[in-house]
C-alpha cells in the first residue's frame, strides 16, 4: 500500500524524454518478457526420460571432477558424481539409452560457478533398463573441451 502514490500520474521509472528513449525502454521491455519465456522453455523442455526424484539446478561452488560414460562420444553433458564399477552397472544405474554401450568412462572437470542440473535416473522400459537409481549431472553451460580427460576402458 505504501509503495504507490496516490496519483494517477505515479510511475516506477520516468519515462525517458526523447522518442529514442522510449523506443529504447519499449525495446528493453520486450527483450525482459522474450528471456523470461525463454527461460521458462529451457527449464521445462532438458529433462531427461530418466530423469526422476528431486530435479534441481545449481552453480557448481568449486573444481570438482565428475565421471562420464560413453561408448563413441568424448564429450557430452551427462555426468555422475561416482566413478562406475563396470559397464553393466553403468547401463542398468544410469539408465543409459541402448546406443551408449558404456564401453569407457572419463574424469570431467567441472569448473566452479558452472550450472548444472541434478536428478536421479529412474527405470525406462522401452530402453530395456528396468533399475536405475543413480544420481546424474546434466550440464547446463558449456566447458572446454580440454576439461574431458580421456577415455579408458571400463570392465
Amino acid at each position: 500500500f505504501w509503495l504507490f502514490d496516490g496519483s494517477a500520474d505515479f510511475e516506477w521509472f520516468s519515462i525517458p524524454a526523447s522518442a529514442q528513449g522510449r523506443r529504447g525502454a519499449m525495446f528493453g521491455e520486450a527483450a525482459y518478457l522474450a528471456g523470461g519465456i525463454a527461460g521458462i522453455a529451457r527449464a521445462t523442455g532438458t529433462q531427461l526420460p530418466n530423469a526422476g526424484g528431486v530435479v534441481r539446478q545449481f552453480f557448481q561452488p568449486t573444481d570438482r571432477v565428475y565421471y562420464r560414460v560413453f561408448s563413441d562420444k568424448p564429450m557430452g553433458s551427462y555426468l555422475t558424481s561416482v566413478e562406475p564399477r563396470n559397464s553393466g552397472w553403468a547401463r542398468e544405474a544410469l539408465a543409459l539409452p541402448p546406443w551408449n554401450k558404456a564401453t569407457y568412462v572419463q574424469e570431467v572437470l567441472v569448473p566452479t560457478g558452472t550450472r548444472l542440473q541434478r536428478s536421479r535416473t529412474i527405470p525406462v522400459a522401452e530402453w530395456g533398463r528396468a533399475r536405475g537409481g543413480a544420481e546424474q549431472f546434466e550440464l547446463l553451460d558449456r566447458i572446454p573441451t580440454t576439461n574431458f580427460g580421456p577415455g579408458k576402458p571400463l570392465p
